[in-house]
């Protein structure tokens, strides 16, 4: 990074650690600049402080019902997707997720070309498969400590206030993102600076090709936002994820409705009248 870019980082920092609103530079160029986590979506990163997610900061992603929880890991997988981009150039490109096996025998392990196919290459992972909650949050608080790491996700049940503290600390010092991917059912008060809630929304298909999948697309609400969330501002989306471009959109609202019978095209008409 250059002098200017270098500073401008320093100063993002101290404001995550103070927990203050940044001034932001003034011109473009300098504002391009800084490495910034956001969706890219202005509707969503409005709210958000600063515009953006913040890097020194654990952040809490949970599934609204248990069976929407391979929803909310493929949610996590974008958001690292956009983290590993805005890293680029400091050259911090491994993520540390920490597995249950519990979580692995019921929805399976983590499937390499689904990762890729959302813009996530499954090199950039370095993936802990553990037994035990509190052996998760260890392996996250022993990974917050590595800055070298772009980011480190884990996944539990129940992690209470003084457990996450402890995570959004090690994170502020060494500023590295965590990201926490919860049940529902467990949930407790946290130190997380946000909290999403995830559930699965129906893909749209291709323009060109109707019966094949769409793209991944979430029902995403947003319930917890320190420093964030202006008054009166939208706080849930239906977002989709765009694969070639690795950025999320605002949902059509047409894709969620029923879909309604064709009508009898003018050649079967035709051939059923030669007939």
């Amino acid at each position: 990074m250059s002098p200017q870019e270098t500073h401008d980082f320093l100063r993002r920092r101290i404001a995550e650690i103070e927990d203050r609103p940044l001034q932001l530079a003034q011109t473009e160029e300098e504002i391009t600049a800084l490495p910034r986590w956001h969706f890219g979506l202005e509707e969503v990163d409005r709210v958000l402080p600063n515009g953006a997610l913040l890097f020194a900061a654990l952040h809490e992603v949970e599934a609204k019902t248990h069976q929407d929880l391979p929803a909310a890991s493929g949610f996590c997988v974008a958001l690292l997707t956009r983290l590993l981009a805005s890293l680029k150039r400091s050259g911090r490109q491994t993520i540390l997720w920490c597995t249950r096996a519990h979580e692995e025998r019921e929805f399976g392990p983590l499937y390499g070309p689904g990762l890729k196919a959302l813009g996530l290459d499954p090199e950039h992972l370095l993936i802990v498969s553990l037994r035990r909650e509190q052996e998760v949050l260890w392996a996250m608080e022993e990974g917050l400590s590595t800055p070298q790491l772009a980011g480190v996700i884990g996944e539990v049940g129940a992690a209470g206030l003084t457990a996450t503290r402890r995570l959004h600390l090690a994170a502020r010092k060494s500023g590295v993102p965590a990201l926490l991917l919860r049940r529902t059912k467990d949930l407790v008060p946290t130190a997380a600076r946000t909290r999403w809630r995830i559930s699965g929304a129906t893909s749209a298909p291709p323009a060109f090709d109707p019966k094949a999948p769409g793209g991944a697309r979430w029902r995403v609400e947003l319930l917890r936002c320190r420093g964030g969330r202006p008054e009166g501002a939208p706080t849930d989306w239906t977002l989709e994820w765009n694969h070639e471009t690795h950025r999320f959109h605002l949902a059509a609202p047409l894709a969620d409705r029923a879909a309604q019978p064709r009508p009898q095209t003018s050649r079967i008409i035709a051939f059923r009248q030669a007939g």
